[in-house]
């Protein structure tokens, strides 16, 4: 190579190195900066920084048995976990954030029959669980159930931010608190838990949460908590208190089918999609209200041994208990339901539906009977639509001061009672509807009932009196009159 070119070559050899050395030296500097951000936003965030297994461990020992809880770290999931399957300090932590799935469920420890029970059980009950976790569906394969993870901790995070939590098939020997936290995924489901479980305190689940086939044998509180994806506690077992209280919410609707409550339960809801208690079993009492309206509720099949309270319920539309068995008192009074389906229910005490607001109600025998043995209360109560066909009543119906489909005034155009309003029926659109005179014509028809029949007819106002009507949605149909006073 010619010296001048060999120059050059070097010159922009050097260069080139000059200028890589620059931009190694500047992405340094970006480096730290973004790295001293994060941590500061950490350090404003309350985190300390990342702790590790050995220094987790020696923070654990430092708070056991106090009022003291490990503070504002940063744990891997893993470390956790581990710490959790190894060891049995009581878990207290406060103002984290666990990077990573926490998955607890991961090494079998137990097998079914080697579990310790409360004295409390009965050979029947351990006989019963025993039969149900034998067995269990994933992906349609039968899969056997042979061992558990047992946990010794206590588990109490608050204020923390979790990725998720996978506990499948352990078992808790000690409480399950979370309070204020924010979860990604949260599985207990297969799991059981001979201490209580508590989660609170205006605690987010962001994605699903699968408490199927879980025992609960103290206690479980889920006061406050948003559950913002499906919820799911499908044939769980609820032995102590169960309490759903300050406003939990199931943005995405909840799953309660084949549950079994052995204790007395109370669920208050913010709102809801759905919640379906289809054949769930109640034997203390229940009471069940929300503060949102609600699109529907399923209790077809349910069995309630205690006395039921569904007070002040909002539904949108259909309020279904179908089948349902009560043995003890139920009342709905207050509440505002688009449609109310009694049908081949038995009622073995009163029934209290005072002042309800129902779009309709269908109370009837379809494949066996409907039963009603105490008092049927259905005192000033508004009912667009009631139909009532084949039920035993052994006791007395109380049908006062209620009001059936009654447009009170002829139309005057003053913009009172000018036209016959069902309420809440609309959320059941289209409805088909056929009004007749009392000498059978015709003299109305729709098939998309809107709540604007004014009691014209052919230009003129109906002359006072009764009339009968025949109205159909979907799913349901009734007849009744409609009385014209003026």
């Amino acid at each position: 190579m010619p010296t001048g070119e060999s120059e050059m070559f070097n010159t922009n050899q050097k260069c080139r190195f000059h200028v890589v050395n620059k931009c190694v030296f500047f992405t340094c500097i970006i480096c730290a900066f973004v790295l001293s951000q994060a941590l500061a936003k950490e350090e404003e965030a309350g985190f300390k920084g990342k702790i590790d297994e050995c220094e987790l461990i020696e923070e654990l020992k430092r708070v056991q048995g106090k009022e003291e809880f490990v503070t504002g770290y940063v744990i891997n999931a893993n470390t956790l976990a581990k710490i959790i399957r190894e060891t049995d300090y009581d878990i207290k932590l406060n103002k984290c954030r666990i990077e990573g799935e926490l998955i607890i469920s991961s090494v079998s420890t137990s097998a079914l029959e080697g579990l310790q029970f409360p004295t409390d059980w009965s050979n029947k009950e351990r006989e019963e669980l025993f039969t149900k976790k034998a067995f269990m569906r994933i992906d349609n394969e039968d899969l056997t159930i042979e061992k558990y993870q047992i946990i010794d901790n206590l588990l109490a995070l608050e204020h923390c931010n979790i990725e998720s939590i996978r506990a499948i098939n352990s078992v808790f020997n000690k409480n399950v608190v979370l309070a204020y936290v924010k979860v990604g995924d949260l599985d207990f489901s297969d799991s059981i838990f001979w201490g209580g479980i508590i989660i609170g305190g205006d605690s987010l689940i962001k994605n699903s949460a699968d408490f199927n086939d879980a025992v609960l044998d103290r206690f479980a509180i889920f006061a406050g908590v948003n559950f913002e994806d499906k919820v799911s506690y499908r044939r769980a077992k609820f032995r102590g208190y169960t309490d759903f209280q300050d406003c939990t919410s199931f943005s995405n609707g909840a799953n309660f089918e084949y549950a079994e409550f052995h204790s007395d339960a109370i669920i208050y809801l913010c709102d809801a999609k759905y919640v379906d208690f289809q054949e769930a079993i109640f034997s203390k009492s229940f009471k069940f209200s929300s503060r949102e309206e609600t699109e529907k509720i399923n209790f077809v099949g349910a069995k309630f041994s205690g006395a039921t309270y569904l007070t002040d319920l909002k539904v949108k539309n259909d309020a279904n208990f179908r089948y349902a068995i009560f043995d003890k008192l139920v009342s709905l009074q207050g509440s505002e339901i688009g449609w109310l389906d009694l049908s081949s229910a038995t009622f073995n005490d009163i029934v209290d539906l005072k002042r309800v607001k129902l779009g309709g109600l269908a109370f009837q025998s379809i494949e066996q009977l409907g039963l009603v043995r105490g008092l049927f209360s259905l005192q000033n109560a508004e009912i667009g639509c009631l139909h009532l066909q084949n039920i035993v009543f052994e006791n007395d119906v109380d049908m006062s001061f209620v009001k059936i489909g009654a447009m009170s005034t002829l139309p005057n155009y003053d913009g009172i009672n000018d036209k016959w309003m069902i309420p809440n029926i609309l959320n059941h659109r289209p409805i088909e509807l056929i009004i007749y005179n009392r000498s059978g014509n015709e003299i109305y028809s729709t098939n998309d009932y809107a709540n604007d029949w004014d009691g014209i007819y052919k230009g003129s106002p109906l002359p006072e009196g009764t009339y009968y009507y025949l109205l159909k949605t979907k799913n349901n149909y009734c007849t009744g009159n409609i009385n014209i006073v003026k």
